[in-house]
């Protein structure tokens, strides 16, 4: 298998996958829990629907579980949705008897990645740039904007999110 596809598909797994020609999320899930807990940290003085603040620490804790190659921390941070776009990604690359879990997927791409010392100096200097620049929060949902260095060069990314079970999940980058 050639390795360049593999670094980009794992960049994108960086920002829990996705790409423009995928709709970027099925609808929020107004459960009462996410919307007391949205609403519970707004009184709190932490902004709309949950808080940019608590967006922005999941952010940072999915990107350095992914450095640390902690799969079970930075799969916790993303939304199911995400699993299977993972899963496709990679049977698009031709991984055949590939893990139906975003840990073993992960710890698959990652195996191969940290194989070639360029694609783990690629990957690991994006988790170790990446940083939020923006975010624009509409009830359960959220716009993350952020950017990372790619040989480089800063490279703009969005990212959508979303409440479930009242804490922000990733989902998809636009």
């Amino acid at each position: 298998m050639k390795l360049i596809p593999l670094v980009l598909l794992c960049c994108f797994a960086l920002v829990a996958c996705g790409g423009e020609d995928e709709p970027s999320a099925p609808a929020a899930e107004n459960t009462p829990a996410a919307t007391a807990k949205a609403e519970e940290t707004q009184a709190a003085g932490g902004g709309d629907a949950g808080g940019e603040d608590a967006l922005r620490a999941m952010f940072d804790d999915y990107t350095k579980a992914l450095g640390a190659r902690d799969w079970g921390a930075a799969c916790s941070h993303l939304a199911p949705e995400t699993t299977e776009k993972l899963k496709s990604n990679v049977a698009q690359l031709g991984m055949t008897d590939a893990p139906d879990d975003c840990e073993g997927l992960m710890d698959t791409l990652y195996t191969q990645i940290d194989k070639d010392p360029t694609a783990k100096k690629t990957i690991d200097d994006i988790t170790q740039t990446a940083k939020v620049s923006d975010v624009k929060i509409t009830g359960d949902q959220a716009s993350v904007s952020w950017s990372a260095k790619v040989n480089g060069v800063d490279t703009p990314v969005t990212q959508t999110a979303r409440i479930i079970d009242g804490e922000w999940k990733l989902i998809d980058v636009n």
